[in-house]
């Protein structure tokens, strides 16, 4: 979600693509976030990618975009301010920012300016985390079958359950 807000704030399409790094993959060309929940914009990572496209951070490029990130230890060219200030067709968020220090580049015109770091995670869920609607009958599926189970707990995986299903 913070990665999101960084692409809105810096008025670029946000792409999420867990790839073969992620727990969730089976293959180089399958978006294991996709298989849990629906894209966060119509675009995808396959749309956008091409020999032409300039990347950031500048280990990126059109040939290696896919694959398992081989400069992950380095971090050079990976700071926050940088990432904001790009210029390239690309940006990849490939490591975690916190939220405090993203909302620092929020301006007054944009929806999260003044607001609480719940809030700012709240309406961001609510926007882009629309679980597939196979996960949202498991969530009910396990509610139904375990009557021990309460939603006074926070849970991860099963925030849309707060929501209409």
């Amino acid at each position: 979600m913070c990665q999101i807000l960084a692409a809105e704030l810096t008025n670029r399409i946000p792409v999420v693509y867990w790839g073969m790094e992620s727990l969730y993959s089976e293959s180089i060309s399958t978006n294991a976030f996709e298989l849990f929940f629906e894209p966060v914009s119509n675009i995808s990572v396959h749309d956008i990618v091409r020999p032409e496209s300039t990347f950031y951070p500048p280990v990126w490029n059109s040939k290696n975009i896919l694959a398992e990130d081989t400069d992950r230890f380095k971090m050079e060219g990976r700071d926050l301010k940088s990432l904001m200030r790009s210029d390239a067709n690309i940006v990849v968020s490939d490591i975690y920012y916190p939220l405090s220090s993203i909302l620092q580049f929020a301006n007054r015109s944009h929806w999260s300016f003044g607001k609480t770091p719940y809030q700012v995670y709240r309406q961001l869920y609510d926007k882009y985390l629309i679980p597939k609607p196979i996960v949202k009958r498991e969530i009910k599926k396990y509610i139904n079958t375990h009557p021990n189970f309460r939603m006074k707990n926070r849970y991860l995986g099963c925030t849309a359950v707060q929501t209409p299903l």
